[in-house]
């Protein structure tokens, strides 16, 4: 009954010294029993509130990570620590390939050169073609070669002429493809098999180094578990270093390789000196 009278009073507005003189001993002790456990009501609240945002916050943190740390339960996730750096970007290839023909149809020298510039033009990117292949054999030799402890000065002229024939090799792709893509279109429209008047969807390729593919097998039985495309150009120390890295990890077999061909659009062609093939 105190506690009750004291809270009316209060909530009529009457003064603290009215309350005072009116209610002593009990009900100023219950008065103050009252604002203890208001108070310790409201800190309470906020410990559970502080305690709740805690919670939350660790939940969070905990799928965090464990979405971004890989289990490494299977073959793929504990060969992709070792690969992911050195894995073949199929979108950006296929971005940057669109945009090389994008570039190609203001170029267009099907129509504006002549059969015979068009052929020396060819011709000219299979002979660089062929002396690139060349020197590539010759570059794969020496760091092959276990006699050689420093392969990179054995190598050191080889590996400028590998740069110089690049370079030249890139300069003249747009202008091949674009030749080659104009005559094996015209071909097809005069045999009737584009029955739409043109080729449906245009005919459109770009040579380019095929990716590397990362294998793995069980050793005692014959299944591939691991198949991770790689960049093309990966050197032989990178080669071996990681089929070693990937072999300790996994506890199976494990071999780098060259592919034959991949299915996308435009089409991945393989560079080569061999027309036909081509």
């Amino acid at each position: 009954m105190e506690l009750y009278y004291c809270v009316l009073l209060m909530s009529r507005g009457f003064g603290a010294n009215l309350i005072q003189h009116l209610y002593t001993g009990a009900a100023k002790q219950s008065c103050f029993r009252f604002s203890a456990v208001i108070e310790h009501g409201i800190i309470s609240s906020m410990k559970l509130r502080t305690f709740g945002r805690f919670f939350i916050l660790c939940c969070f943190l905990s799928v965090l990570f464990t979405v971004s740390t890989p289990s490494l339960s299977t073959p793929i996730e504990k060969a992709r620590q070792f690969t992911r750096p050195l894995e073949f970007d199929y979108l950006t290839w296929d971005v940057n390939a669109f945009m090389t023909k994008i570039g190609q149809s203001g170029l267009n020298p099907w129509h504006k050169l002549n059969i015979e510039q068009q052929h020396q033009l060819v011709m000219r990117y299979l002979y660089l073609t062929n002396q690139l292949e060349v020197i590539q054999v010759e570059i794969q030799q020496v760091y092959a070669d276990p006699s050689i402890k420093d392969p990179d000065t054995a190598a050191r002229v080889e590996l400028a002429q590998q740069k110089a024939l690049q370079t030249s090799i890139v300069s003249l792709t747009p202008l091949v493809e674009s030749i080659l893509q104009g005559q094996v279109t015209e071909i097809i429209v005069e045999e009737d098999i584009a029955r739409l008047g043109d080729a449906v969807p245009p005919l459109l390729f770009h040579t380019t180094p095929l990716p590397k593919a990362l294998i793995a097998s069980p050793r005692n039985s014959i299944q591939q578990d691991v198949n991770i495309s790689l960049l093309a150009d990966l050197t032989l120390e990178q080669i071996d270093q990681l089929e070693n890295q990937v072999e300790k990890a996994t506890g199976e077999s494990v071999l780098v390789v060259d592919v034959g061909g991949i299915g996308i659009y435009p089409t991945m062609v393989m560079r080569s000196s061999n027309l036909p093939w081509i």
